[in-house]
């Protein structure tokens, strides 16, 4: 369940238990909104989140999620939280037309980056021959899915990219799945999974925008 009354492990069902927090530095409140976030995670599985986003309106995380990607979606610099992003976006793009003309992943039937910001991984994939649709609920532009649209057909692939981190329940994990055909459908998602997640405040993956932190553990079970 999420929300202000999460309590319990969207993988395991096991109660959370508080883990630490952390208290954002003056540019990141200024910048965000958002002086402390408090974490917490589950003593089975090692799934770790912030019930302090949890705790937002959609209001709230929605203008939250503007003002972290509208910086430099859309533009070429590199964001100071992810210097490479531009060049990780290349080559996956690569790799994944690779695997589309090996036959690891289906080459016919629409595809679909879910949570794909200003579509830039969609775009460079257009260019080497392998189109894909776009859809984002909070950088929606031209060539964007509608919510109808999204939900009108199964995809063979459905990929999200950096996504899984900003997830709030497990509505979204299970709405994600369920766009996958049944029957030759992939899910592909690129996110950073480690052994455990460290309870330290400087790691560098606590990023303002990001919620939901997954252990090996977790994952294998999700």
């Amino acid at each position: 369940s999420g929300g202000a009354d999460m309590l319990s492990c969207w993988v395991c069902n096991t109660s959370l238990e508080d883990y630490f927090s952390k208290t954002f530095s003056p540019k990141e409140q200024e910048c965000f909104g958002l002086q402390t976030a408090n974490y917490w995670r589950c003593p089975q599985c090692g799934l770790v989140v912030s019930k302090t986003h949890l705790d937002m309106s959609d209001e709230t995380w929605g203008s939250l999620n503007h003002r972290a990607h509208a910086s430099y979606q859309g533009k070429d610099t590199s964001p100071e939280a992810d210097p490479g992003w531009l060049e990780r976006l290349q080559a996956q793009a690569g790799i994944l037309a690779d695997l589309a003309k090996w036959g690891v992943l289906p080459s016919q039937g629409p595809w679909v980056d879910f949570g794909c910001g200003d579509g830039r991984l969609a775009d460079q994939l257009a260019q080497l021959g392998r189109p894909m649709q776009k859809f984002d609920r909070y950088m929606q532009g031209g060539g964007f899915l509608s919510e109808s649209e999204l939900k009108a057909q199964p995809f063979q692939l459905t990929l999200n990219c950096s996504v899984l981190e900003h997830v709030r329940d497990r509505d979204t994990l299970d709405e994600i799945a369920s766009l996958v055909d049944a029957d030759q459908g992939v899910l592909a998602f690129h996110t950073l999974v480690r052994e455990e997640v460290p309870a330290d405040p400087s790691w560098f993956y606590l990023l303002p925008i990001h919620c939901a932190f997954f252990s090996n553990q977790a994952m294998a079970m999700l």
